[in-house]
């Protein structure tokens, strides 16, 4: 129980911490993604083809987080082991559950991790060396041949296919924003990234407009500059939009918001000027929370309190 403890105070201590400072306890980024209003069997649906794609472009990841559960269900071992089986699959459930990811393999990470962890950790009582050489031999392979991993693809390597709204991201970006693309950009004396994101964020970035509508805000974002304020309709970067519903069609990973009525007057002028009240009175207590310039303050704690046991959810549901 102690161990336990220890193990888990870091994320104790910085999920209070982010609580308090930021006035929620998890990034903004998992209230755009799962606050979503979507039907929970259309996420399912996705969150299967998501499985899907994986087992289709990288069957590896599967196959051994699929591999070490049967092993540790089937095999006697330690109860910890177990429990570390239990959940693998609980994580591989829950990343069915929200719908998965549009980055191939990104939600199963995790899992794959633990998993090698645990069949290593199995390979460890495996007396006989033939075993553990054809393991050794089997990773090996996989690692040079298979054309998705760092060390089969070529430098050049670009993938821009995509089903059921995943996609092999790194395909997508690995040709413009690599370190060899950084490399052949600087011996070319060319600005780096060359790419249409960089462009349209130095533009930004020389426009007299502060308040901006865009999305992909990461690499546009960050050529733009700090003086503008950037309204992201898919909600990553904003903590009102990100308790909104979706307004229509969607895929996986980007939930687009439409932005309420007066609110790029809001940001602008500073007041809240939100057309709709409930959205406005909404709009309001989150500034309490999210701008306040005196964090102790007992307005602001009591509000972060009542906003996290969803007290002020009934202000965002149209009459």
């Amino acid at each position: 129980m102690l161990h336990g403890m220890l193990a888990l105070a870091p994320l104790i201590i910085f999920s209070l911490f982010s609580l308090f400072y930021y006035g929620f306890p998890f990034p903004n980024t998992a209230y755009a993604k799962l606050n979503t209003g979507i039907p929970q069997m259309e996420l399912i649906e996705q969150g299967v083809s998501y499985l899907i794609s994986s087992l289709k472009y990288d069957p590896a990841t599967l196959l051994v987080i699929v591999g070490s559960l049967i092993w540790g269900l089937l095999s006697p071992t330690k109860k910890h082991l177990k429990l570390l089986g239990y959940g693998v699959m609980l994580n591989v459930l829950y990343v069915v559950y929200i719908g998965g990811d549009f980055m191939q393999g990104r939600f199963l990470s995790y899992a794959y991790m633990v998993s090698v962890i645990l069949l290593v950790l199995r390979l460890d009582n495996v007396t006989a060396p033939k075993i553990k050489s054809f393991a050794a031999v089997v990773i090996g392979l996989y690692l040079v041949f298979y054309t998705h991993t760092p060390f089969g693809s070529p430098i050049n390597y670009k993938n821009t296919t995509w089903e059921s709204g995943v996609a092999d991201e790194r395909g997508f970006y690995f040709d413009r924003l690599s370190l060899h693309r950084y490399r052949v950009n600087k011996a070319a004396n060319r600005t780096f990234p060359q790419h249409i994101w960089m462009f349209d964020g130095r533009q930004c970035k020389q426009s007299a407009e502060r308040i901006i509508v865009r999305e992909n805000v990461g690499l546009y974002g960050y050529f733009c500059g700090t003086k503008k304020t950037i309204i992201d309709p898919l909600a990553l970067t904003d903590p009102l939009l990100a308790r909104m519903p979706v307004s229509g069609a969607w895929r996986i990973g980007h939930f687009e918001r439409t932005i309420p009525e007066g609110y790029k007057a809001s940001l602008v002028s500073g007041n809240e000027v939100i057309v709709n009240p409930g959205i406005n009175e909404f709009y309001k207590k989150l500034k309490i929370v999210t701008q306040s310039e005196e964090l102790f303050s007992l307005e602001r704690l009591k509000t972060i309190f009542l906003f996290n046991i969803g007290a002020y959810n009934y202000l965002l549901v149209d009459e």
